[in-house]
Order: structure tokens, then C-alpha cells, then sequence
């Protein structure tokens, strides 16, 4: 089976403190570059893409571009998730590797944990162009909390920087609206981490499995990139081969129960992302 992504979470460390995150108490620290390697290996008869992050700045891991060029000799591409804050002269460093795209966490900018401001955002904004134009990645800014009034002052400089008007409908699309070739909006409503919630339903649909799986500092292999806490461990990629975890009769109890509509494990009950997928 292939997948469209791997998620492989190089660092749980972080250097901002959101409120919305779940890292707090999580100390996976940094994935070694060798263990890094050895997961890589395999992941070609995987995915086609790879992504760095389930938690934690993947610019903070010092040989994240050491990574970088290794998957790109392995023939795949990367994709980056990042706060932005350390994006600057990074454009030169990147040129040439295969980047599918560059999602920009904006949200991280407007939490009043975090001490940043609007003209902090627009810096990592022009930093992001600045790396675009090096690697042809697609830039993909998020926001997350609709609601919230410096959300809506951030969007709207940025809508002004790329001369656009804000469209709710093509905003909470998918792919978001676009602002200029290779950029685009992205803006997702507020949803509670899955294990913080405290009830949730059987009844739902979930990508895990299908499209991605994620790979933890630690080697824990979790079906999906919100499992940020390791519940649902279904091996570990430091011991066992990525396939025969992935081919575990536990991985294919939560793919055919997701078949079903059904979510197989207690984790899964919880998550309100499933309810996104038409379940």
C-alpha cells in the first residue's frame, strides 16, 4: 500500500508555547539524524512525500536539512510545517530540493502566550516569499480561530499584501483561497486535540491509514498526524520494519473499522476530525 504522506516528527521541541498545543509534558526531544536515515530507507516504497512534524519547530532539529537533502536523493519530496519564526536565509540553503509545500502556522502569532505581532507575522510573510521563489514550493498560510479579532486583523493584511478581498467560501475549502501563484490561504475552525476530549462517538470516517501515517521522535508509529501523544502505538520503527508495523493486525483493525465508519480505538471516538470526512 502507498500512502500520499509519511509524517515523521524530527523534534518535539518547540520555541513558541501555544495555547492550543498539546506539548506541554511531551519530551521526545530530537530524532537522530542516523535513526532519521534508517526510517527514510524505507519509506520510497511508501510515500512520495515526507513530511517533518506531528509536534514541535522541525527548524529547530539541527540536521533538518541534511534530512531534507537525503529524501530528496532518495527520490521524494519534502513538505515543511513550521511557525515561520525561523525561515529567514533558509531560501538559499533549500534551493534545488524537491519541497512540495510549506505550510506557515500563523495562528502562532495571534496567541497571547507567545508575545509576537502583527508585524512579527508579516516578517515570516516576506521570509516565506523570499524561500518560495528559491524552491517553487507551495506556500500555505493557516489560521485557525475564525473568531478572534487579531485573526481577522492578520488576514486582512494579509489579503492586502497580495491585493485580494476575503471570500469565507473559498477560504474553508480544502486548498483554501488562492492570493497569488504559489500562496494561499488556508483557515481551518477551532477543533479540541483528541486527547483532551472528553466524550466523543463511534460514527466517522478517518484518513489514518489511508492517505498518512506518522512516525514520533521516539519511533512510535501512529496511525495520524493527530495522535501527538503516542496512544495508539502500533510499533515502534527503532525495533520493527515500517511495512510489517504498518501490515499489524491492530493497523488493520482501525483501517477496516474506519471502513465501516466506525472508529476502532478510544482515541479515535474522541477526535472531532473524523465528523470532516463525510462519516
Amino acid at each position: 500500500m502507498r500512502y500520499r504522506r509519511a509524517y515523521i516528527e524530527i523534534t518535539s521541541a518547540c520555541n513558541l508555547d501555544c495555547s492550543f498545543c498539546v506539548h506541554r509534558g511531551v519530551h521526545r526531544g530530537n530524532l537522530p539524524f542516523e535513526d532519521f536515515k534508517m526510517i527514510a530507507d524505507q519509506l520510497p516504497e511508501l510515500t512520495d512525500t515526507v513530511y517533518y512534524h506531528v509536534l514541535g519547530e522541525p527548524l529547530l532539529h539541527p540536521d533538518l536539512d541534511r534530512m531534507m537533502e537525503y529524501v530528496n536523493d532518495l527520490g521524494m519530496r519534502s513538505a515543511i510545517t513550521t511557525n515561520g519564526l525561523l525561515l529567514k536565509n533558509k531560501a538559499e540553503k533549500w534551493k534545488g530540493l524537491k519541497i512540495s509545500r510549506i505550510n506557515i502556522s500563523l495562528h502562532a502569532y495571534i496567541d497571547e502566550n507567545n508575545g509576537l505581532t502583527l508585524q512579527d507575522a508579516m516578517q515570516t510573510v516576506k521570509d516565506a516569499e523570499t524561500v518560495q521563489r528559491e524552491t517553487g514550493a507551495a506556500v500555505f498560510y493557516r489560521l485557525w480561530d475564525a473568531e478572534n479579532p487579531d485573526q481577522k486583523e492578520l488576514e486582512a493584511a494579509i489579503l492586502n499584501r497580495y491585493g485580494k478581498e476575503t471570500d469565507p467560501e473559498n477560504v474553508y475549502k480544502p486548498n483554501g483561497m488562492e492570493l497569488a501563484h504559489g500562496f494561499r490561504l488556508s483557515k481551518e475552525r477551532k477543533f479540541v486535540w483528541p486527547v483532551n476530549a472528553s466524550k466523543g462517538t463511534e460514527r466517522g470516517f478517518c484518513q489514518g491509514l489511508r492517505t498518512h501515517f506518522a512516525v514520533l521522535a521516539d519511533g512510535t508509529v501512529v496511525p495520524c498526524c493527530l495522535d501527538a501523544a503516542g496512544e495508539i502505538c502500533l510499533g515502534n520503527a527503532k525495533e520493527k520494519p515500517l511495512k510489517e508495523i504498518l501490515d499489524s493486525e491492530k493497523a488493520k483493525t482501525i483501517y477496516n473499522g474506519f471502513t465501516g465508519r466506525k472508529a476502532a480505538e478510544e482515541l479515535c471516538r474522541k477526535c472531532e476530525y473524523k465528523g470532516r470526512f463525510g462519516g
